[in-house]
């Protein structure tokens, strides 16, 4: 059997004659190399109409990066609120409740390092076990603990432990 090579763009294919299962491998690639450019000239509302389902579970996934931008702002916004130095306020020498600056810096710096942290265990754990088993042992995890908040300590907080507990599953979007 003889050998040659096609150079195609950036990449060499080798064709072998006779090879039914390598020229089998050749079409599907092609297929799907064609298919591929196909959907690259699709507009943005024939994506939404054949991949609804999709992009829905695309937007529910990046909530989570919303609420990591909302603890970076949030956090810092409560060392102002009156509940908040009412709860966890020090006294000063005039009685007056106040925030330490150490609490303040120990929360906020606290907060940068579980991230970090959690991004280079997550980086491992996807490469280990994949994305989307890792996301949803994560998404367990939370209504885990957000159920587990709310029977700990049930005068806290009950809104945001009831929303943790809403089934976050891919299932419920493509109807299987």
């Amino acid at each position: 059997m003889s050998a040659m090579a096609e150079k195609g763009e950036g990449f060499y294919i080798e064709k072998k004659s006779g090879d039914i299962a390598h020229n089998e491998e050749t079409a599907l690639i092609e297929a799907a190399m064609a298919r591929a450019d196909e959907e690259t000239r699709i507009g943005i509302k024939a994506i939404f109409k054949l991949y609804w389902r999709g992009a829905v579970w695309s937007m529910l996934l990046s909530l989570a990066l919303v609420m990591e931008g909302m603890d970076v702002g949030l956090v810092n916004n409560f060392f102002g609120q009156k509940a908040y130095i009412e709860r966890f306020g020090h006294v000063d020498a005039k009685g007056k409740k106040f925030i330490p600056a150490n609490w303040q810096a120990a929360i906020n710096n606290g907060q940068q390092i579980g991230a970090v942290a959690g991004l280079l265990f997550n980086g491992w754990a996807q490469s280990k076990y994949g994305s989307r088993k890792v996301y949803m042992l994560a998404m367990v995890l939370l209504a885990a603990f957000g159920k587990y908040k709310s029977s700990r300590f049930p005068n806290t907080d009950r809104q945001s432990s009831s929303l943790f507990s809403l089934p976050l599953c891919p299932c419920s979007l493509s109807g299987t």
